[in-house]
């Protein structure tokens, strides 16, 4: 029996399809039911609905698909809502990086680690990103400071030759 069809006994063992599906929807003539005996109306309502492929750009974008997005990335990544106050919370609502506070427009991004998804820290996006981009290598971390450092320098002694020449 296709599924979404109910059926019911009838005297004498006959059997008659049901006129409605389960949403409600009027089955009774074959026109109204696919061939595999679902409802026509039912398979196209789910084709318009928003997490569908077509809409999903649209449904992503509006606060039950953000909140949904972020639900799951969250929880593929092992934060959970609790461990997500705790943490920020023992952080005292200062990103673990650059130990500036999280504003409403630069809220913490949960950190993990991408070889075993395990969660570290919240970071402020940017911070989050040149993670990222510095392949998480504290070498490579390291380096970059040093870089900079040596760059300052060379600028504040070409400053000081300037002043005393």
């Amino acid at each position: 029996m296709p599924k979404g069809v109910y059926v019911r006994s009838l005297e004498h063992g006959a059997r008659k399809k049901k006129s409605t599906c389960v949403h409600g929807h009027d089955t009774s003539l074959p026109s109204s039911r696919d061939p595999n005996g679902d409802c026509k109306a039912c398979r196209s309502a789910r084709h318009r609905s928003p997490k569908n492929k077509r809409n999903r750009k649209a449904w992503l974008s509006t606060p039950a698909g953000v909140l949904w997005l972020k639900r799951g990335r969250l929880r593929n990544t092992g934060w959970t809502p609790e461990r997500l106050d705790r943490t920020l919370v023992e952080q005292k609502n200062l990103c673990a990086l650059c130990q500036r506070p999280f504003t409403k427009d630069d809220p913490p991004h949960a950190d993990h680690r991408h070889s075993d998804l395990t969660p570290r820290g919240l970071l402020h996006n940017n911070c989050n990103v040149a993670l990222g981009f510095l392949e998480e290598s504290p070498e490579l971390c390291r380096m970059a400071a040093d870089y900079l450092e040596y760059w300052e320098e060379i600028r504040e002694s070409q400053v000081l030759l300037g002043r005393l020449g």
